[in-house]
């Protein structure tokens, strides 16, 4: 049985949906809440969700898909509303991302043959992005006293980072619904620091 959401619960979530929903409007980003189970960051790569903007002045997309269980959902929206507030701050880590060659990253995983050297330098300037994020996220689950377990996350988070060492071997993107941060057997093993 899952957890059960109290009415605090519930006003939490909203409250920070609409302080997303504001900021969005804000910023001039488009805010994508589907109730899908997966949004396409590409036409073969399928993920819980997303935030790209193409720069400071044109509209950029916040999407994340809301078809399944909120404790699965509400902690993607929190966290691509983390990759939002980087943008926004003009963030070393997002800016870092922005002149890699963090697209050759899809292609490279779509099969294309792209130099690897650059690759895996845009692995790993995302890794540093999204682990940036991540404390991020912790910091706005706090704030909003949202229903996620902190640990838990903390524990998906660090699986989470740790992945993208993981691509460089394998060369695949988990797939949606299997990813090792989704597997307790896995994240229970990492450390929540």
């Amino acid at each position: 049985m899952g957890r059960i959401y109290t009415f605090n619960d519930l006003e939490n979530i909203q409250k920070f949906v609409r302080a997303l929903k504001h900021k969005a409007k804000k910023l001039n980003i488009k805010l994508e809440i589907t109730s899908d189970k997966f949004v396409n960051i590409s036409d073969n790569i399928k993920c819980g969700g997303y935030f790209e903007s193409k720069n400071k002045y044109s509209q950029g997309t916040l999407a994340t898909a809301t078809g399944m269980e909120i404790n699965k959902w509400l902690p993607v929206l929190v966290h691509e509303s983390c990759h939002m507030d980087q943008w926004n701050e003009g963030n070393i880590f997002w800016k870092r991302f922005m002149k890699s060659d963090s697209h050759l990253i899809d292609k490279w995983l779509e099969g294309e043959e792209v130099d690897e050297n650059k690759v895996y330098t845009a692995i790993d300037i995302s890794r540093e992005l999204e682990l940036d994020c991540e404390k991020r996220s912790v910091l706005k689950i706090i704030e909003f006293n949202l229903p996620i377990d902190i640990k838990e996350y903390i524990q998906k988070a660090n699986c989470y980072v740790f992945f993208y060492n993981h691509i460089k071997k394998t060369r695949r993107w988990s797939i949606p619904g299997n990813s090792p941060y989704s597997k307790p057997e896995i994240y229970k093993q990492v450390l929540d620091e």
